[in-house]
């Protein structure tokens, strides 16, 4: 008896986040480095993992490559949500020095 209600109570908290989860409108995107970036997976491997387990995207970072994963995507009916590049403040750019300074 004391397993069964155990066992109801802990499908129950397992449920709740997904009805939660039920009434949201936004879009779900996964970032790349959870979909093979490191190990250098095609975007078109990437794509279709992103497709597979239900994502409405993806999150891209870098800037090489953003052409081929925007069609493997769109392939796919799936999103480009985001592009993260980063950018190394210490060279001297007079376009973006003034605005970091604080005052």
């Amino acid at each position: 008896m004391r397993s069964a209600l155990f066992l109801l109570t802990f499908s129950i908290v397992l449920t709740l986040p997904l009805r939660a989860a039920e009434g949201l409108t936004n879009p779900f995107f996964a970032f790349d480095n959870g979909t093979g970036r490191d190990q250098k997976a095609p975007p078109e491997d990437q794509a279709e993992l992103v497709k597979r387990t239900g994502y409405a995207g993806l999150g891209f970072s870098g800037a090489q490559g953003v052409q081929e994963t925007l069609k493997a995507l769109e392939s796919r009916g799936l999103r480009l949500f985001s592009i993260y590049v980063a950018r190394e403040l210490t060279v001297r750019i007079p376009a973006l020095i003034p605005p970091c300074r604080k005052p």
